[in-house]
């Protein structure tokens, strides 16, 4: 199976299976109510009102492929369904060459932060085995796998002391923003994994912390980010504004509550800063828009996959029976008003997804992922304006 189509399933799965059960007995009055005044576009809503009548649900889904039907009854996965069963240190590498590995992040209340590493250290050997005879996929397998498996760590501190550390795997996730200066080169790295909101503070102190560190450009990895918050969006692209009052995105429907054109309030702290911005099929919603505003500004190269084409934006509405539907409600352009919906983001540097490629990225040896490195490659090659 393609990684894109098992993707889909594993996304929509819950409500698929939920949704045979609740079409029938739906308020078909109610529903038409509700997409009479908030669908993003217009429809015959008394051919709806009759289609809705013979097959239910699947009627709005017809003319709204967005569309979902949740009854009272669902839930969504737990925090311990959706979490990886593998743990880590809460250590990041960087494998410059194969006798040594330098210390790029620290993940808070990781075991690796407890026991005293810092960005910048150095590790020369694992479990007293010298790096040079450790492969990268050996290597990763010591940073993440089965919780509870301990391993040591030798090397030395940027201080240029000794480190002699012990450390075990009982660490999940990660921040979802954040990021560090590539090492032996100007150019840094910086995951975001949504726009879900307050997370606006985290992009500002993980920018800042690469520049202070001296890069120059940036690889921003949206793989996997499926948007967030449309507020917190314009606050991260404010900051790349080339000028005050630029176009951040629109939003367009047929009714005036869901149709703004969000603007910028000043120009960015970080308008002058080349990025090169990591996408794939599972990149969508706001980060689409977010890519493809810093590509339409020209500070920004796209690198990796053709993104979901999913940037339609979409409002959940409680029914009397307390079950919840939604529908599109408006649908978003980048400031050039492409329509990405359905074809995505198009790079300008296609990657094809190699027989490992996994959604766990970057990995822990962050040197070890092929889209980082192609990312670093164009980001260097980029001339400053």
């Amino acid at each position: 199976m393609k990684p894109k189509s098992f993707f889909k399933i594993i996304l929509f799965l819950p409500a698929l299976l939920l949704l045979s059960s609740c079409r029938k007995d739906i308020n078909t009055e109610e529903i038409i109510k509700i997409v009479d005044k908030h669908s993003a576009e217009e429809h015959n809503l008394y051919a709806l009102d009759n289609e809705m009548r013979k097959i239910g649900f699947e009627a709005v889904e017809e003319i709204d492929d967005r569309a979902v039907y949740l009854p009272n009854t669902w839930k969504p996965l737990s925090l311990k369904e959706m979490t990886p069963g593998d743990a880590s240190a809460g250590v990041a590498l960087w494998r410059a060459s194969p006798e040594k590995a330098e210390v790029v992040y620290i993940f808070r209340n990781s075991p690796a932060e407890y026991a005293g590493i810092n960005p910048g250290d150095t590790i020369y050997s694992v479990n007293d085995i010298p790096l040079r005879e450790i492969s990268d996929e050996q290597l990763l397998e010591y940073l993440k796998g089965p919780p509870g498996i301990s391993f040591s760590v030798k090397g030395e501190t940027k201080e240029k002391k000794d480190l002699n550390v012990s450390l075990k795997r009982n660490f999940g996730g990660t921040p979802i923003v954040w990021g560090f200066r590539i090492p032996g080169t100007d150019v840094g790295y910086l995951r975001i994994l949504s726009f879900s909101k307050k997370s606006y503070k985290w992009f500002r102190s993980s920018m800042n912390d690469i520049l202070d560190a001296k890069a120059k450009k940036i690889v921003i990895d949206l793989r996997g980010n499926k948007g967030g918050s449309l507020a917190e969006l314009s606050r991260y692209l404010n900051d790349f504004a080339p000028k005050r009052n630029s176009v951040l995105f629109y939003s367009y429907s047929r009714h005036k509550g869901y149709s703004f054109a969000f603007t910028s309030r000043r120009r960015g702290d970080y308008s002058d800063i080349k990025v090169a911005v990591l996408t794939d099929y599972a990149t969508m919603s706001r980060a689409e828009i977010f890519a493809e505003t810093l590509r339409y500004w020209k500070n920004a190269l796209i690198v990796g996959g053709r993104t979901a084409g999913n940037i339609s934006a979409t409002r959940g509405f409680r029914m009397p029976n307390k079950d919840i539907m939604r529908i599109t409600v408006s649908k978003l352009y980048p400031p050039s008003k492409l329509d990405l919906e359905k074809t995505g983001v198009i790079p300008d540097e296609w990657l094809k997804y190699s027989p490992s490629y996994k959604e766990d990225f970057p990995p822990l040896l962050v040197n070890s992922d092929d889209f980082i490195q192609k990312g670093l490659s164009v980001a260097e090659a980029e001339k400053e304006s």
